[in-house]
């Protein structure tokens, strides 16, 4: 598997920046009922497997370019769900981001797979405060986290979507 690690993080580390803090939006996207679709393509083994690559690769370009092109990058990955942070807090900005993913997916309500077609719901979950980061050193590879009241907030809204408190990353 390969993990991602976010330029902020990168860039940081480069510079000797072992850990910080910024205030931020963060926001939460996320696929409603994925498990039934990864389980019914789950099914048709090989075949399904680069189905559901084919689909995660359509259900994420469009919006993780929409995070980047509004100023935020992508902390990490969660199955069908991607945590994003907006450093800037210009708020018409970060909610231009949130509107323009809306507008992807209200065009792009389905998806049409060989075993059928499927409708995508994505959900956003948007909040505001200060995160911190730390980049942890070890012999092996590196770790990061992100954490701080945004991210439990997150956590306790998005309560059917998993813990996003403390998640952390690695640098190799």
């Amino acid at each position: 598997m390969i993990r991602h690690i976010p330029n902020f993080i990168c860039h940081h580390y480069e510079q000797g920046h072992l850990s910080g803090s910024l205030k931020a939006f963060v926001l939460l996207f996320d696929i409603a009922d994925f498990t039934a679709f990864g389980m019914e393509l789950q099914r048709h083994g090989k075949a399904g497997a680069e189905e559901l690559s084919r689909f995660l690769d359509f259900i994420f370009a469009e919006p993780i370019s929409i995070v980047g092109r509004f100023g935020g990058f992508v902390s990490l990955f969660a199955g069908d769900a991607f945590c994003a942070i907006f450093p800037e807090e210009k708020e018409d900005v970060i909610l231009s981001a949130v509107n323009s993913i809306r507008a992807f997916f209200q065009s792009n309500s389905s998806y049409t797979a060989s075993s059928g077609s499927f409708a995508i719901v994505a959900r956003q979950t948007l909040v505001y405060g200060e995160i911190h980061w730390q980049t942890y050193e070890n012999a092996l590879q590196n770790e990061y986290v992100f954490y701080g009241d945004p991210m439990q907030e997150l956590s306790k809204l998005a309560s059917g979507y998993g813990s996003f408190t403390e998640q952390p990353g690695s640098i190799v």
